[in-house]
């Protein structure tokens, strides 16, 4: 097959498998003309005889109701096309016997749900391809407009830099460009932890203490925030398989949201309890608006204004879920809880998630519930 006709073929597959899914109407009329097809193929067989051989034939009704209908009335189609073919041979006596005809049947059967599961692998494939590349379209459109204004105001910044002739502005000006540039360093770093965390990487887990994570992040953050009090309350924590390195990211986008957002205190509390591991950040800032409890962990959602990019918390929520736990915003903070693997063992698939409800009431975590 050439590479156009090729190309047409992929193109003709996507199309069927993404069209619309027909209505409950269009599902059953589609059956009952496949059924209606294999038996009339059945007929044709009979009366053809030996002359012409149709066996192909008995898939085309299959695949028709595989791709438009769906997995089980193709199984139940392959059964009947089965049967069909084996009865319009018998009664050529072409296969005498009914063990002999059974058999015959059971392995068409058999053959023809293989073409069922082909077809159906085949969809899902398609289908998860198409929603993969809408996703990195979408993606790449949103960070190529997140990165288009800072970008474009680095570039100003600094042809003004070359263009000033006094040092004291020239300074200033530089200043203002290592601020920028740090700026979208950040946000480049942002987007490629969205990048990894949408390929769906597996962690690296690796004995670690959550408490040693927060306390270094801790001391970090209130570097890049020296006008906010960040007061650390913490127990000694034992090593526990985890991946230290995006948890520590999801850490220090907690706290240096929290530090955005305080007035003077950011209140860290990290801890464990009843076989899990937890961790509040509380800032004394105005707080996260009624009804924006979970909007605020949605990617390129900002909504204080203040110049964020929106994909700390997203980033946050998705390291700590893949380690099977959850983060939430409750009672004027957020929360996060890890569970403690078994053994030292942690499950391959992580249960869902319980975010429960943003005004559930729950009081925050403190270092004395912990202890």
């Amino acid at each position: 097959m050439t590479a156009s006709r090729k190309g047409v073929v992929e193109r003709w597959m996507s199309r069927v498998v993404l069209a619309r899914p027909p209505g409950a109407a269009t599902r059953a009329a589609i059956v009952v003309v496949s059924t209606a097809a294999v038996f009339g193929i059945g007929v044709v067989d009979y009366v053809s005889g030996q002359k012409l051989s149709l066996a192909i034939f008995y898939l085309l009704p299959v695949m028709v109701v595989a791709t438009l209908v769906g997995s089980t009335a193709a199984y139940l189609l392959a059964i009947g096309s089965a049967v069909v073919w084996v009865a319009a041979e018998a009664l050529l006596q072409h296969q005498p016997g009914v063990a002999a005809s059974a058999a015959n049947g059971a392995v068409r059967a058999a053959t023809l749900s293989v073409v069922v599961v082909l077809l159906g692998a085949l969809r899902h494939s398609v289908t998860d391809a198409e929603a993969s590349s809408q996703s990195a379209k979408a993606f790449l459109s949103t960070a190529a407009h997140q990165l288009r204004t800072p970008v474009t105001g680095l570039v100003v910044t600094a042809e003004a830099v070359v263009a000033e002739p006094d040092p004291a502005r020239r300074a200033r000006l530089a200043d203002t460009l290592a601020v920028s540039t740090a700026r979208v360093s950040r946000l480049l770093g942002l987007l490629l932890q969205v990048a990894r965390l949408d390929q769906g990487g597996g962690l690296q887990l690796r004995p670690t203490r959550l408490d040693e994570i927060v306390e270094r992040e801790v001391e970090l953050v209130a570097l890049h925030h020296p006008a906010v009090a960040f007061r650390l309350d913490h127990q000694h924590l034992p090593l526990v398989p985890l991946d230290g390195h995006s948890l520590a990211e999801a850490v220090a986008n907690l706290l240096d949201n929290a530090g955005r957002h305080a007035r003077s205190v950011v209140d860290v509390v990290v801890c464990s309890e009843s076989g899990r591991l937890l961790l509040t950040v509380v800032d004394d800032g105005a707080g996260v608006p009624f009804g924006a409890e979970e909007v605020i962990f949605d990617r390129f959602v900002s909504l204080d204004g203040r110049g964020g990019s929106g994909l700390g918390l997203a980033i946050a929520r998705a390291a700590v879920e893949a380690h099977g736990g959850s983060l939430v915003y409750r009672a004027g903070g957020f929360q996060l809880q890890i569970p403690v693997p078994v053994s030292g063992r942690r499950s391959e698939r992580p249960a869902e998630p319980d975010r429960g409800a943003a005004g559930d009431g729950l009081p925050a975590v403190t270092a004395e519930r912990c202890r």
